[in-house]
């Protein structure tokens, strides 16, 4: 398996990482269990490489590898710095308030769980997550989510569940049962999570932005949700032509239904 290097320094790199591919493979009785990105990459690269940060297991996209422990250690730098910001994508349960907003509910620092994404009250700090909505359709919402230098543990993950907009596909703070049905529908399996875009600081003072495509598996879902989105903009377009114009005498109320409705998933 050839991995997709987005970015390469001297010294660091970045690659867009498939869903399902842990960083580090699990140790079992001082043997590893799994192959991992890192075993991976170093066999590509001839050289070992070291992650410098998380990312989770079903979520694919940017992530940043080292060939020094100098180059390591600047790289943390970078991502602690306020100037440093990470853009992910994401499908998520229902239709999302706004163009544009903010959480701001605070988390734990660790994962949590489904009941309750936030974590213990005392054990909670201080977090926001900024999104804008890409587009949506029929109780689903394709979105942009920004994070800051502060990032939580699942951090996206939690505030989407905690504001009822869980990710899609997400087996730690999902529905089951809801995304079951959703992995059918939107012939989708996985997680509906992506990271985008990161814009990194450096120690020179240069800022460099490392992007990563969508997975391939993603399109056949893109595709169903644009032409359940165009379903509902024809009948949207529909309902406008069949309205009677604005008149001062009361409107006649209408009895039944006034038109089909178009399928969609059960949310």
């Amino acid at each position: 398996m050839r991995l997709p290097i987005v970015y390469e320094e001297s010294t660091w790199l970045a690659v867009n990482k498939p869903a399902g591919l842990a960083a580090h493979g699990s140790s079992v009785g001082g043997l590893d269990s799994e192959v991992s990105l890192a075993s991976l990459l170093s066999e590509q690269c001839s050289m070992p490489v070291h992650p410098v940060h998380r990312l989770d297991r079903d979520t694919s996209g940017c992530m940043l590898f080292a060939k020094t422990p100098a180059a390591a250690a600047e790289l943390q730098r970078s991502l602690k710095r306020a100037e440093t910001s990470k853009c992910y994508q994401a499908v998520l349960r229902g239709e999302v308030g706004g163009h544009s907003g903010q959480w701001t509910q605070p988390l734990t620092g660790k994962a949590e769980s489904r009941r309750n994404p936030q974590g213990l009250s005392r054990a909670r700090l201080p977090t926001t997550t900024c999104y804008q909505v890409i587009s949506l359709g029929h109780k689903l919402s394709f979105v942009e989510l920004t994070l800051g230098s502060t990032g939580r543990t699942h951090q996206i993950r939690k505030h989407a569940a905690v504001n009822r907009h869980a990710v899609i596909g997400d087996r730690r703070y999902g529905d089951p049962k809801y995304n079951a049905r959703m992995s059918e529908q939107l012939t989708f399996s996985g997680m509906a999570l992506h990271a985008a875009r990161l814009r990194l600081a450096l120690d020179s003072g240069s800022v460099v932005t490392v992007q990563a495509e969508l997975p391939e598996s993603w399109e056949a879902m893109l595709e169903t949700l644009q032409l359940w989105l165009r379903s509902a903009l024809v009948l949207k377009a529909g309902l406008l032509r069949a309205l009677p114009a604005v008149s001062a005498s009361p409107m006649p109320k209408q009895s039944g239904n006034c038109c089909a409705r178009v399928p969609a998933p059960h949310a």
